[in-house]
């Protein structure tokens, strides 16, 4: 029996569509949802042109619409897959495999790029399955993204180096400067990913031991976790986040840092919030700030953070005495979220400092850290600029003398390539 027939049994939402065996040494899978892509061919020509690592590589397009939106992008869809048979015919390789599947006016309720991405590497895990290769990479990847030349190969070497690592994040960064767009989506991509770096790495500061970006065009993840975690989700959108802050609960997650993947920064209004949207959004208002949660917040869910390994085998009358050090909004919001009955149901089933915290962070995971700050910013704090807020964290916590002046997303984009 393969190791993912038990899951593919269960979990398949549509039956699978590629009928060609793969080849044997078949190791990195590269999923790509496609949904009124004009740019498509950029990416595979992209993927094309990289550098061959030694395993061979298969690339699956999932052409997908829902009930409601299929009549707007048929004729689209339709050159699409034409123009793929003659782009596939000119670009066949002996260990680089090109693959289009097309599932249309799927239900409106689930229709979106979570399913997208979820019946491609589906599609990919059965893949692996024929060929008993639990350790094979799966890569989510977007039909507007480019990469470096090197991505496949440094992808390639960073499993082979970390055998135990189930999933990773993929360097990436957004095109700031150009002239492929106007200066204003430039401008408006530039807050985006400052957005996005800042509160990894004011997770980072907190010291949360899960904090890591979740982009769906830049990660990976091997097949049989895959499986064993049942899988990407359906969720129109934010499923990279739902689907990474799961695979990372499993504490063998890391990153890559010698390789990147370039996601567009064009507007959308594909899916309700991520990166094309927000960037129609910040188009739509004349303020351009773009606020974040202040750095003080998490400063003060550091202080929480290092109390955790102190809950381990804890009476209550002496967590009560090292509650009182945490701000009491923090305290009041876990409390309310079962903090007691918690810590005293994981100290239950645990019989050892590590698997206490991995149990108590499943728990206080990435979502509830979210909701966490969003209440905090409801109740006491203030939300600023994204670019005050950088500054602040730059400054106040990295204390990093004359950074005061420096680009904030140059500085945090080589704190991510130095962390390696």
């Amino acid at each position: 029996m393969s190791f993912a027939h038990t899951y593919l049994a269960k979990h398949l939402f549509l039956p699978l569509s590629i009928q060609e065996k793969p080849l044997g040494n078949t190791g990195i899978i590269i999923v790509i949802p496609s949904y009124n892509e004009p740019e498509l061919f950029t990416s595979l020509e992209c993927l094309y042109n990289c550098t061959q690592p030694s395993s061979a590589v298969e690339v699956i397009v999932v052409i997908n619409s829902s009930e409601k939106n299929f009549d707007k992008v048929q004729c689209l869809h339709d050159q699409t897959c034409e123009d793929f048979i003659e782009w596939e015919k000119q670009h066949r390789d002996n260990d680089f495999h090109f693959y289009l599947i097309r599932h249309e006016s799927l239900i409106e309720k689930d229709a979106g790029v979570g399913l997208a991405r979820k019946l491609g590497m589906d599609e990919a895990a059965a893949r692996y399955s024929a060929i008993n290769k639990p350790n094979g990479i799966i890569l989510g990847f977007d039909a507007d993204a480019t990469c470096s030349k090197n991505y496949l190969v440094e992808v390639e070497q960073f499993f082979i180096q970390n055998p135990e690592t189930v999933a990773c994040s993929i360097q990436y960064e957004h095109p700031i400067s150009g002239d492929d767009f106007d200066e204003d989506i430039y401008t408006s991509i530039y807050l985006y990913e400052l957005y996005l770096r800042y509160y990894v790495e004011a997770l980072r500061f907190a010291k949360y031991p899960y904090a890591y970006h979740t982009l769906g065009s830049s990660f990976g993840v091997r097949a049989l976790p895959y499986t064993l975690q049942l899988g990407m989700n359906k969720r129109k959108a934010g499923e990279d986040f739902y689907f990474l802050n799961k695979m990372m609960l499993l504490g063998k997650y890391g990153e890559i840092h010698n390789a990147c993947v370039y996601p567009s920064p064009r507007v959308s209004d594909r899916v309700p919030f991520g990166t094309g949207a927000a960037i129609k959004k910040m188009l739509g208002i004349n303020d351009r700030l773009y606020y974040t949660y202040h750095p003080i917040a998490f400063e003060q869910l550091r202080i929480f953070i290092e109390l955790v390994p102190r809950f381990y085998k804890i009476e209550k009358d002496k967590l009560d005495i090292i509650l009182q050090s945490v701000h009491p909004e923090i305290t009041k919001y876990l409390i309310q979220r079962g903090l007691y009955s918690k810590i005293v149901e994981i100290n239950r089933y645990t019989s050892g400092l590590e698997s206490f915290l991995k149990r108590f962070f499943y728990w206080l995971n990435g979502l509830e850290i979210l909701h966490l700050l969003n209440y905090l910013h409801a109740e006491i704090f203030e939300k600023i600029p994204v670019v005050e807020a950088s500054y602040l964290l730059m400054t106040d916590y990295y204390h990093q003398a004359n950074y005061s002046q420096s680009d904030p997303l140059y500085f945090f984009r080589q704190l991510n390539h130095n962390s390696k």
